[in-house]
């Protein structure tokens, strides 16, 4: 006789499912692995000197890369002519695997072959104020050439277009001091009765603008007015004038990217008008724009922070939103 299964129970099939769903359902306990903290990012920046007016860039850095959660640490070439300086600086930060580097350059061109080694190297690199030879990184600048024939109008105004005019353009092959200066000569080819008689290129210090500034008044003492590409050679300029007994206003001055002591002498009379910059506000933007090449992110190849121009009866009341550190 065939033999038959016994039928089971559609309750009883209903609950095993229900039963092997459940078993199923529950979740899985898989062994805990370790959070891995999230690595902090480092990046490097590299300033040609140290002074007011760098100590302002480096407070909107380093303000900016403390909100962004990045360390940085800054590195002075202690001055444009200590080129291998800078050159070295730089080879201590690729050595160090930093993740980003923000360079000042001291010479456009000799910081080109150090650049190119710390991108190789997988380190992201942007400049500031002063481009590289070729652009192939980003760049953060204050559009000197424009800058500079603002500067150029302001002193054909305080000269009224004419007389001798000496400048103080720094050093050579420096991009942004020689593209300022292109800007203000070609403005003053304008006026012909305005003669510039002496050029003298040299480092930004106060004491290297005071031996120029003392050379040239003593070839030409009936100058009227000095340009000066940055706020130490006007320092150095007024100095010089004041050993040779003039008084404020005798011989007119502009300068640019002023600090505190600079503000001083204009409302003394001695520096007529200036182009304060806005330091703070491009070391912040040279850090944000590093942040976001640091997360995969595209950014401007040049990015322009507006500059203004101030003279001496506009010093305490100015905007001087971007432009220096807080005053401890």
């Amino acid at each position: 006789m065939e033999t038959r299964p016994k039928k089971r129970s559609l309750t009883f099939v209903c609950t095993l499912v229900f039963i092997m769903v459940s078993l199923l359902a529950q979740p899985v306990l898989a062994e805990k692995k370790p959070v891995m903290a999230k690595k902090k990012l480092v990046i490097a920046y590299l300033l040609p000197n140290v002074g007011p007016w760098y100590t302002d860039k480096w407070y909107g850095v380093k303000d900016e890369a403390a909100k962004l959660g990045m360390e940085v640490t800054l590195y002075s070439a202690g001055g444009y002519t200590n080129i291998n300086k800078q050159i070295s600086q730089m080879e201590d930060c690729i050595q160090k695997k930093v993740d980003g580097i923000i360079l000042h350059p001291t010479s456009g061109t000799a910081l080109m072959p150090t650049v190119k080694k710390a991108i190789k190297a997988g380190i992201r690199v942007s400049t500031e104020h002063a481009p590289l030879s070729s652009s192939i990184v980003p760049h953060v600048w204050e559009a000197p050439q424009e800058a500079g024939r603002l500067m150029g109008a302001l002193l054909v105004e305080a000269t009224k277009g004419k007389g001798k005019i000496a400048a103080l353009p720094g050093p050579p092959g420096q991009a942004e001091a020689m593209a300022l200066w292109q800007g203000f000569s070609e403005y003053v080819k304008n006026f012909p009765e305005i003669k510039i008689v002496a050029v003298d290129r040299g480092d930004t210090s106060v004491a290297a603008a005071l031996k120029s500034s003392e050379d040239i008044l003593t070839a030409h003492p009936d100058v009227s007015g000095i340009y000066t590409w940055f706020e130490m050679m006007a320092q150095g300029a007024v100095q010089a004038l004041k050993a040779r007994g003039l008084k404020p206003g005798q011989v007119k001055i502009i300068t640019a990217w002023v600090g505190p002591e600079t503000l001083s002498l204009m409302k003394e009379g001695w520096i007529q008008y200036a182009l304060p910059g806005r330091a703070v506000e491009v070391g912040r933007t040279s850090v944000r724009n590093m942040a976001k090449m640091l997360q995969g992110e595209k950014v401007p190849m040049i990015t322009g922070v507006p500059m203004i121009a101030i003279g001496a009866d506009e010093v305490d009341r100015f905007d001087r939103a971007g432009w220096a550190a807080p005053k401890k």
